[in-house]
């Protein structure tokens, strides 16, 4: 490959990440990302003389000034600033790409993409900008060594006649040399790649050493987050979709004690929001301002339950993706509730939350970032009863007109001297086993008839959220205050980051009611609901490793602060001690990370989820050495190498040594201008050697005889010249 090609493939490689870093905030829109990749194909095939004459430049200029003054218009059409400006961005790379004339346009381009890389410094949080990140890292020597390269062969060998505008297109000297096979070869490649790890190392240095002072290193908005139905202010049974297939990470959760052997799967409970008011189709929250707690390292007290005798609680972390509903998802018998705080411009201030009644629990100022939190849990722990007063009562019994004929189920079915314990566990026994309903995720459509009222007395098959409905209203209708509650239940065992991960498709419905003074949960469904859900495939396992991937990610670099460099700064401090044997039996346990002293120990930098990392490198590292190890000279080469020595050292010996500022080409004009006697000899050797090493034109055995009298001409010119 010659060098010119080899330049622009690693130009492209190079401006496409600093591009794609561009667009991972997802700030701009698929028409202007196709636009962006026409724009970067057409560029490819901008080459020859067009792009050196005059108007092409002024073509360019024009496109420039008149994209920007759309976008001004735009904006104060009311645009999206920061979408205008990143399209803006995109499209000054394009221009460059579409007019790398010399080394200064390819200049330009390293520029912009350093200037995009910033940007999606502050725009992404995801680990597909660490993946762009790490290559940009290999790259960037690369395209720095090749550019300075050009730079120099441009400076070198200019034509010295040409005007300051004629020298914007090349000499022929310098199109000869661009287009040599051997400047470049894939050993300058592989010496260039091993410059990325004192790079990356001073990149991780700068890292640690000077923490953010946000939310993380990315500070900039508050990030995307996830829609997932059923945790707003309402629930709509008439428009409630399929998502039980939707394999999307949404939740993970750290319990104590990894699975049994041989099993995967678990069935975690999540509590999000309850529903206390609905009209026949429509669920919905009573509006409450809440309670505001604040958490900081201190704890938050879920209601007041009373322990029983030999109950034991436990420590669960749970980790929640960023949602339109900031949700803090409690498990069963949630008793306290630990968030940690945040240092903001230095200051270190607790996360607070609102506790709404229903026990629904929301992050008080949502982040944009995934909500990592503690809670200590006992399902067996009992709560002080509570007392519901007469609005809270009647709202929970409330049963919409044109459900008579699911009240008068509801009485035949429990009896009508039952008490409400067994009133509920018949219903829900109607519900769930006894095979009047199945569990169906394609509901059929009503056709106009109530969704509730088909359900039970048509179709006889739905989704969670229909069983859900049906055991509350037929609760509602015997006398016992119920509510319908969403969460998630399910969970599959991620091996690499040793947590269960709860997916959209768990998403799921109860019910609670409210008997002997105190909220019992009851779930309908049937357990053919277990049995749906995604797909196992041969991709599995590897989503499962980028989950985990992703996870450290956001703990350890997107939420790098103040406070974890504190944390980095002890665990070091402390091995350092074991090392030497003069740390304590509890070293210092009460300055280690709040979320690692509560279900999830260090494992250091050898965790499960890095070791296919090490692989993948291991096997990188011998791909290279194999394919990009420097090709071994030919014979030929090797012999012009030492003809044009012996012809260096001769000229030295003579007075007129070349020097290392100084070309072939240059002595050879020198030679040229002084009258040297041996002009031919010297002509032919500078010319084979040029055309050896730049040229890529293997020298026969002949030829190089020829050279080898040529040598011993000028020496003997040496040698009368001294006599």
């Amino acid at each position: 490959m010659t060098f010119a090609a080899l330049h622009k493939r690693v130009t492209y490689l190079f401006a496409l990440l600093g591009l794609t870093a561009l667009l991972l905030g997802g700030e701009v829109g698929w028409f202007s990302m196709a636009l962006g990749a026409s724009g970067v194909i057409a560029s490819w095939f901008a080459e020859g003389p067009r792009i050196h004459r005059e108007s092409w430049a002024r073509r360019l200029t024009v496109l420039v000034f008149g994209v920007f003054g759309v976008q001004v218009l735009r904006g104060f059409a009311g645009a999206d600033v920061l979408t205008l400006g990143l399209e803006f961005a995109g499209l000054l790379q394009l221009t460059r790409l579409a007019h790398r004339r010399t080394a200064t346009e390819h200049l330009h381009v390293i520029g912009l993409a350093f200037l995009h890389l910033l940007a999606g410094t502050l725009l992404s949080t995801g680990l597909d900008y660490a993946l762009v990140f790490l290559a940009f890292v290999v790259v960037a020597p690369w395209m720095l060594a090749l550019t300075h390269l050009r730079a120099e062969i441009e400076r070198q060998h200019a034509d010295p006649v040409q005007s300051s505008r004629e020298a914007e297109v090349p000499s022929a000297r310098v199109t000869r040399i661009l287009e040599s096979r051997d400047l470049a070869s894939r050993g300058l490649l592989l010496a260039s790649s091993l410059l990325s790890f004192p790079l990356f190392a001073i990149t991780a240095a700068f890292f640690l050493l000077f923490p953010r002072v946000g939310l993380g290193m990315f500070t900039f908005g508050d990030g995307d987050t996830m829609q997932t139905s059923g945790f707003g202010n309402t629930v709509d049974l008439g428009q409630f979709g399929t998502i039980r297939d939707d394999p999307t990470v949404v939740a993970r959760v750290f319990l104590p004690a990894p699975p049994r052997a041989g099993t995967s799967d678990a069935s975690i409970r999540l509590r999000g929001t309850s529903f206390d008011r609905y009209d026949g189709t429509v669920w919905t929250r009573t509006p409450s301002e809440g309670r505001r707690r604040e958490g900081g390292f201190g704890s938050i007290r879920l209601g007041s339950p009373r322990i029983r005798r030999g109950s034991r609680s436990r420590d669960i972390r749970i980790v929640v993706e960023p949602m339109d509903e900031a949700v803090v998802f409690l498990p069963d018998g949630a008793l306290e509730l630990r968030i940690g705080s945040r240092i903001a411009s230095g200051v270190d201030i607790p996360r607070a939350v609102l506790i709404r009644p229903g026990l629904d629990v929301r992050l008080a100022e949502p982040q944009g970032l995934a909500l990592d939190y503690v809670v200590t849990s006992d399902p067996r722990a009992m709560r002080i009863p509570e007392v519901l007063d007469r609005g809270a009562r009647a709202r929970l019994l409330e049963v919409p007109h044109g459900l008579e004929r699911v009240s008068a189920l509801a009485r035949s079915v429990a009896g009508a001297d039952a008490k409400d314990p067994v009133v509920a566990d018949r219903i829900e026994t109607m519900l769930r086993s006894s095979g009047r309903y199945r569990y169906d995720l394609t509901t059929t459509d009503p056709r106009g008839a109530n969704p509730l009222v088909h359900f039970m007395f048509r179709s006889r098959a739905g989704h969670c959220e229909l069983f859900a409905t049906a055991m509350a209203v037929m609760l509602r209708a015997r006398g016992i205050p119920a509510r319908n509650v969403t969460g998630f239940r399910g969970g599959r065992w991620n091996p690499y980051g040793r947590y269960y991960a709860l997916r959209n498709g768990d998403a799921h419905s109860w019910v609670e009611a409210y008997i002997d003074d105190e909220w019992r949960t009851y779930d309908p469904t049937p357990a053919a609901r277990d049995a749906a859900g995604p797909t196992e495939s041969m991709f599995t396992p590897i989503a499962a490793w980028f989950d985990a991937i992703r996870v450290r990610w956001a703990r350890d670099v997107i939420g790098f602060d103040m406070r974890r460099q504190l944390e980095l700064a002890i665990r070091l401090r402390n091995a350092y001690r074991e090392l030497r044997g003069t740390r304590g039996a509890r070293g210092d346990r009460t300055l280690v990370p709040w979320d690692d002293a509560h279900a999830l120990p260090s494992r250091g930098f050898a965790a499960p989820e890095f070791l296919p990392v090490f692989a993948v490198l291991a096997i990188g590292a011998a791909v290279a050495f194999v394919v990009l190890r420097p090709r071994r000279s030919s014979a030929a080469r090797i012999e012009i190498d030492r003809i044009y020595g012996r012809f260096d050292r001769a000229m030295k010996r003579r007075g007129t040594p070349r020097g290392a500022t100084r070309t072939p080409s240059e002595q050879l004009e020198m030679l040229r201008a002084t009258g040297f006697p041996a002009l031919d000899a010297a002509a032919a050797i500078t010319d084979a050697h040029a055309r050896a090493r730049y040229g890529d034109v293997a020298l026969d055995e002949a030829e190089l005889t020829l050279l080898r009298s040529h040598i011993r001409t000028i020496e003997r010119v040496r040698q009368s010249a001294r006599a």
